[in-house]
């Protein structure tokens, strides 16, 4: 359950980072 909840939770941080910061960190992976 937790598991499910934390991968919603950091998907959704890691695409709004990944919108925000495209620009800036462009060698995110």
């Amino acid at each position: 359950m937790q598991l499910v909840l934390a991968a919603k939770y950091i998907g959704a941080a890691i695409a709004t980072i990944g919108l925000i910061g495209a620009d800036d960190k462009t060698s995110n992976m």
